[in-house]
């Protein structure tokens, strides 16, 4: 149990780094992880919660579900043909069938063609199914504060709060993503750096970070 829905239980280096992230970001609502999924929901049932949101969780078969999201990420679209290791499906294509609608994200104006081939075929293939885009967009900075905390930095003052180059890090699955979004800021990136997904940060981490930064001539870091 990472959070009851009143008090964070555990940290990201036992529960990991998402369900300690959803944890953080939703008050209220309690986050419950598990090799085995019928076991933290049955857990959560007995709790009192009358709903399940599972995140990756369309093969666990022996949960039953009212409605199965299927996300594909428009950068990618052609491994979703494949099961892996040969491409990203965990299932073989068919299984899609099951699910209860399509998204594709991360959609833009350079991946639009692709995406609207690939959700004409997704609806040929599995009729009545509905297929919607999703896009994302920076909505505020997060800017450490002199006590520890995070407050959210508006998009209009980030000119004014970063006025030079920026050194742009993270370890997430797709870095591009992020830096793209950066991109359409008014900031102007100096360099950027790719850790790999789920990189657990470590004391040596940022002096070698901020010495990237001063090389590329950085005068703030921007990560996530």
């Amino acid at each position: 149990m990472v959070s009851d829905g009143a008090s964070r239980l555990l940290e990201a280096k036992q529960a990991g780094d998402e369900p300690r992230l959803l944890a953080e970001t939703l008050p209220g609502v309690m986050v419950l992880t598990g090799k085995r999924r019928h076991l933290p929901a049955a857990e959560a049932v007995r709790m009192g919660a009358n709903v399940l949101i599972l995140d990756d969780g369309f093969q666990h078969l022996p949960l039953r579900r009212d409605v199965d999201l299927v996300l594909f990420n428009a950068d990618r679209l052609g491994e979703h043909f494949r099961v892996f290791p040969g491409g990203m499906l965990r299932e073989p294509y068919a299984a899609l069938a099951r699910a209860t609608a399509f998204i594709l994200t991360d959609v833009r104006d350079d991946n639009l063609a692709r995406a609207e081939t690939f959700a004409t075929r997704l609806r040929q293939d599995f009729s009545g199914c509905p297929v919607y885009f999703a896009s994302f967009a920076p909505e505020a900075l997060l800017a450490p504060q002199a006590d520890g905390r995070l407050a959210e930095l508006p998009l209009e003052r980030v000119a004014e709060t970063i006025p030079g180059p920026t050194f742009a890090f993270c370890g997430i699955a797709g870095p591009q993503s992020f830096f793209r979004a950066l991109s359409s800021l008014p900031m102007t990136l100096a360099a950027t750096h790719a850790f790999p997904d789920h990189h657990v940060y470590t004391a040596t981490d940022i002096p070698r970070l901020a010495a990237q930064a001063r090389a590329a001539g950085a005068s703030a870091l921007t990560g996530e």
